[in-house]
């Protein structure tokens, strides 16, 4: 065989095993390790959950070390999240003690070439698993990882869920960004769920067109990556697997921690009108009064992406323990029940 034919052989395959984002994922894995951020691997069988640990405690036998647990949407990854976390970095230090990145496996991310899991009650059992052991102050999700949050506030809530060894009994702040896991009526529900199983069945193509109110040019670079997640026959079963007994609306009474619900004004796939559905629900339980929402104008469901600069000023705010302030207006809305 010529050098040449050698050549473009390897090189055939190796752009057919490493795609751009996962390249990117392994430049800033090595980014985070010098960062001091931790890399550790909760199993469940042979499925795996990712966690970027980063903890600045001095004191390490501190009992309830303050925790900021966060949760990415389906087929996403805790990247698309880099900028507003490091621009809403100085709120997240001052705030708490240690923050933590869930990455899931199958998805586009850190554990892209592992299997995905296939059961939404699988995932939903895992991730509640490792809240109860990290035992974080505040849990943020976006999409489907808000959908998981609210799952864990409102089993903790209910007494189902905590960690009463360790005098753990839920998350005292919840944020959740374009989550799903509510709706207006039946017929919207039914709706959604059609969608969802959509995206089981047909993929990507079914997603992209709601992922952003106007997407941005350099993502035609990296859509076939996250194309890619959607093939697998792990994902696929996930997307397929959600039941109507999944939906968390009927649970929201219950969660007794502080809940911010954010969302993107201009979201197609979760429409913003579901911010009033889950402040109703909320309000409506044991904490009535601690809950608010945002509405991010002009933004769609990935606001993190679309405009990682008012998404952090917004995170921030909510993170010291303010209302986002009304000098940004012209940016967002604060809104109550």
């Amino acid at each position: 065989m010529k050098p040449s034919d050698l050549f473009s052989k390897v090189t055939t395959q190796v752009t057919q095993r490493v795609s751009v984002v996962g390249s990117i994922h392994w430049v800033v894995g090595r980014m985070f390790r010098l960062q001091g951020f931790r890399w550790e691997l909760r199993r469940n069988g042979e499925l795996k959950l990712g966690l970027w640990r980063k903890s600045w405690l001095k004191n390490k036998r501190k009992a309830n070390p303050k925790r900021l647990l966060f949760f990415p949407g389906f087929g996403d990854t805790p990247l698309s999240w880099l900028t507003v976390f490091l621009l809403a970095w100085p709120a997240i230090k001052s705030k708490y003690d240690e923050v933590v990145l869930v990455t899931f496996p199958g998805f586009a991310g850190f554990l892209e070439n592992e299997k995905s899991f296939h059961s939404m009650d699988l995932l939903i059992k895992a991730t509640l698993d490792v809240c109860d052991e990290l035992r974080p102050h505040t849990i943020m999700g976006h999409s489907m990882g808000g959908f998981l949050a609210a799952h864990y506030a409102a089993a903790c809530g209910a007494g189902e869920r905590g960690n009463t060894k360790k005098n753990y009994h839920g998350p005292d702040l919840v944020i959740l960004v374009d989550s799903s896991g509510a709706a207006e009526s039946e017929s919207e529900r039914e709706n959604l769920e059609k969608v969802l199983h959509s995206i089981g069945r047909e993929g990507f193509k079914v997603l992209r067109p709601h992922a952003f109110a106007k997407e941005p040019f350099w993502f035609r670079l990296v859509s076939r990556d996250f194309a890619k997640c959607f093939e697998f026959e792990e994902v696929s079963q996930l997307a397929l697997s959600f039941r109507p007994d999944h939906w968390v609306q009927s649970k929201l009474h219950k969660i007794r921690s502080k809940v911010w619900v954010i969302w993107g004004e201009k979201d197609t796939l979760l429409p913003s009108n579901h911010v009033s559905v889950w402040l109703e629900a909320l309000q409506s339980g044991e904490n009535p009064n601690s809950s608010k929402g945002v509405l991010l104008k002009n933004l769609g469901h990935s606001p993190q992406i679309e405009n990682p600069t008012v998404t952090a000023a917004v995170l921030s705010q909510i993170l010291l323990g303010r209302d986002p302030h009304a000098i940004g207006k012209r940016w967002w809305k604060v809104l109550t029940a």
